[in-house]
């Protein structure tokens, strides 16, 4: 990915890809500095948004390089969310 920018591609562990139930994924997110504590699990995550791609890009603010970037998905289908997905961190380039 480009300077500020981290890339997300959604891959099935269990499940089948195409039941007709997984119509998007919310991707929760927070950012975190050096010495913060990081979210314990996917309910401490703030912020989030709503893609029907199974490959998506986040754009972070110049402010943001060097942060970790803490995300979990959820699928979501009109509203209903299901479980989560893991808790997995990238450093913002």
């Amino acid at each position: 990915m480009g300077r500020h920018e981290l890339g997300v591609k959604m891959i099935y562990v269990t499940g089948n890809p195409a039941d007709p139930a997984n119509k998007g994924f919310r991707i929760w997110y927070s950012m975190v500095g050096q010495g913060e504590t990081p979210p314990a699990n996917p309910d401490g995550l703030r912020k989030s948004f709503f893609t029907k791609r199974k490959k998506d890009v986040t754009e972070f603010d110049f402010g943001d390089s060097g942060k970790t970037a803490y995300f979990a998905v959820q699928i979501e289908n009109e509203g209903k969310k299901g479980p989560w997905g893991p808790l997995v961190g990238a450093i913002i380039p």
